[in-house]
């Protein structure tokens, strides 16, 4: 909400602006410039597909696909553990959306380091999961493996070998985060975006994601949450469906007069009608127009359910 007594011209409802104009007489002009079109977002959160654990070890291959936790890092003994994680992006997202943002939250339940890095790299080849599993106090040895189980030295077990021991990934880093104590953790970047549009273009190149951590040294572990645990990993993706629905509201403008208040009403447009209910939260916001002096606060929600008016109105109370 804005005064035209200031240099500004603009505040915003729904970030936009009401302008007021001051006369001499007792009655003002009161108006909204309108609104820009706005981005309806949709956000969803996903649960991974397939986690697991790859062990580096002096003999045997280990695994841990159906185990509670996904370690990384490397333990007391100089042996490396790293990370794998895959989301069905394709099974949840239409093809053609925009992705505007993307963050991967993880829980860490057990640490035997201080502050640790971690990185999120690409994997470049398939890889199963298995049903091994270590009990759920453990994670850092591994256990048997079982058939498909990824493994340090294979993608598939016990007949498709990685490229190279310790799995297939790029060396760029998509994201990365300072992980210390017991607790959650975000990793997000333009680039874990961009590689999910990727991945809806091309739902045959999603092999998930590689997590590696310090192993520059011992005893840099780190134990993450898998899709078995009390707190699973999650995916939230904001993106713009295909043709989806575009917000607009209609500027109005009258004269304030002498009541104690004026109602004006501003009319709030979806462009087309979508499948499911659309929802629009609002509020007016002061600026040089201060609420509770030239105007109500003013807050709300409308709801747009399939199949009713295309059009809603908001109204503010002026002063």
């Amino acid at each position: 909400l804005t005064s035209r007594d200031s240099p500004e011209s603009a505040l915003a409802m729904m970030k936009r602006s009401l302008s007021r104009q001051h006369h001499r007489q007792q009655s003002s002009a009161f108006g909204f410039e309108s609104l820009e079109q706005r981005r309806m977002l949709t956000v969803i959160d996903l649960f991974p597909s397939q986690d697991t654990t790859l062990y580096e070890n002096l003999v045997n291959e280990s695994a841990n696909g159906a185990g509670v936790g996904m370690v990384v890092g490397n333990t007391n003994k100089d042996l490396t553990r790293r990370g794998l994680i895959k989301f069905d992006i394709a099974a949840a997202i239409p093809r053609d959306s925009s992705i505007n943002d993307a963050t991967l939250t993880l829980h860490v339940d057990k640490t035997v380091a201080g502050p640790v890095e971690i990185s999120l790299h690409p994997v470049l080849n398939d890889w199963g999961e298995g049903t091994s599993a270590v009990p759920a106090e453990g994670g850092g040895v591994g256990a048997a493996t079982t058939p498909d189980s990824a493994t340090w030295n294979f993608r598939s077990f016990p007949d498709e070998r990685w490229d190279t021991a310790g799995g297939d990934f790029s060396n760029v880093a998509l994201a990365s985060s300072v992980v210390n104590e017991v607790g959650q953790y975000n990793f997000t970047s333009f680039r874990m975006s961009d590689q999910i549009t990727d991945w809806l273009v091309s739902p045959e190149t999603n092999f998930g994601w590689m997590l590696i951590g310090d192993e520059s040294t011992r005893k840099t572990t780190k134990r993450f949450g898998t899709r078995e645990s009390e707190i699973q990993p999650i995916l939230t993706i904001d993106y713009d469906p295909p043709d989806f629905p575009q917000l607009s509201i209609a500027g109005t403008s009258g004269v304030e007069g002498d009541a104690d208040h004026q109602s004006f009403q501003f009319a709030v447009t979806v462009s087309k009608e979508f499948e499911e209910a659309i929802t629009v939260n609002y509020e007016a916001i002061s600026n040089t127009a201060i609420a509770d002096e030239d105007f109500d606060p003013t807050a709300g929600q409308l709801i747009f359910n399939p199949g009713e008016p295309l059009t809603q109105e908001i109204t503010v109370l002026v002063r």
